[in-house]
């Protein structure tokens, strides 16, 4: 499979990341620096809510929830709190918090508060697990545990080993940092750009690829392979159609191959999908008509869900199945093709209403949010 990470800035000078395998953008990524998803805090323990189960936490001039059932003791007002940003402030919600420090490298991450030694389940050769268990066995530590990713089975075991002690190393002066700092101040502050290029290195074996001399200068600096793109007679958007791709993310109305639509709107609360015939033909066997393009409608949700980053509660509108065993094969046709994309999805089923209902992990911001982009705004 070919795969690629495309990084730009062609659309309003806002730099994006375009996740394209064999030929196709699946995922668009916000690359901004604005986002604070992965970097750790010296937090301010501000307020202790119980009927909501959390704690408001001040760190580095924002606001964040920390849930109780997630922390390492208890927690009091004033309290100096080490934090990592879960997920960013999406809309009126602050940022989402949590104690359980994840340390990343391409080979191996390191898990503040889970002890113990896991491998990747695609590291399927058993002599080789084993192998990686007992290298390991001398790291051990009740304060953090290590997971080996999958991209480690091609590697050297020395190699493995420097990462592994490059992330206690980067642990141990997080801790010392923490120590000694005043609350609320920053202590580890991730390039969202770097950390997003070594996280697509670590999962796939694919290159990265920019017109953006700036960032090439930068992935090439910190050992992240990256190829420049400098091609005057055709640009980098134009070679993968990178424009046309967002534009596709950012419609309202999304066309499907049977002439039906999906209608995507976002509320405060939600997002709504409407499947609608539309121009679609429509056979004497209406109900297997419906199915048909309920099917096709449920694998370009998926794809949406995934481009636009969509997260919360989602509520999808198929067109009315009379058969149970049809609205059957529709929930475990969209279980399937979710279960595998970058944020964990939960398919509900349908509710009394014939309402399918889908709760997505909030991680990051939508690509419209990302983007500024009103609903309607682009057609």
């Amino acid at each position: 499979m070919d795969q690629k990470l495309i990084i730009s800035d062609f659309y309003q000078n806002h730099l994006l990341g375009f996740y394209e395998f064999d030929g196709a953008v699946k995922r668009i990524v916000d690359l901004n620096t604005d986002s604070l998803v992965g970097n750790i805090y010296c937090g301010h323990v501000r307020d202790i809510v119980k009927n909501i189960q959390a704690a408001f936490v001040e760190f580095d001039g924002h606001k964040g929830f920390l849930p109780l059932k997630d922390a390492k003791s208890s927690l009091h007002q004033g309290d100096k709190v080490l934090v990592q940003v879960a997920f960013d402030a999406i809309k009126s919600k602050d940022y989402g918090l949590t104690e359980k420090i994840n340390l990343s490298h391409e080979l191996a991450v390191l898990t503040a508060g889970a002890p113990g030694i896991s491998i990747s389940r695609k590291i399927a050769d058993d002599a080789k697990r084993e192998e990686f268990k007992q290298l390991l066995m001398q790291y051990q530590n009740p304060e953090y545990g290590l997971i080996v990713r999958t991209k480690a089975a091609d590697c050297p075991a020395e190699q493995l080993m420097r990462a592994v002690e490059d992330l206690i190393a980067q642990w141990k002066h997080i801790r010392r940092k923490f120590q000694f700092s005043t609350s609320g101040m920053p202590l580890l502050v991730r390039n969202k750009c770097v950390s997003e290029s070594r996280e697509f290195l670590a999962k796939y074996e694919g290159e990265i690829v920019t017109d953006n001399r700036f960032v090439s200068e930068l992935l090439n600096n910190q050992d992240i392979s990256c190829r420049f793109y400098e091609n005057h007679s055709v640009s980098l958007p134009n070679v993968y159609r990178l424009g046309k791709c967002l534009e596709r993310a950012l419609r309202r109305t999304v066309r499907l191959k049977s002439g039906a639509d999906l209608v995507i709107d976002y509320t405060e609360a939600l997002t709504v999908i409407d499947v609608n015939t539309a121009k679609a033909e429509i056979h004497s066997n209406r109900q297997e008509t419906f199915f048909q393009i309920n099917l096709e409608a449920a694998y370009e949700i998926a794809d949406q869900m995934e481009l636009r980053n969509l997260s919360g509660i989602i509520l999808v509108d198929f067109i009315n199945l009379k058969s149970k065993q049809a609205r059957g094969k529709l929930t475990e046709t969209l279980k399937e093709l979710l279960r595998y994309q970058s944020v964990p999805c939960e398919v509900c089923g349908f509710t009394k209403l014939g309402l399918m209902e889908l709760s997505r992990k909030k991680k990051e911001r939508p690509l419209h949010e990302c983007l500024k982009q009103k609903e309607g705004e682009t057609k």
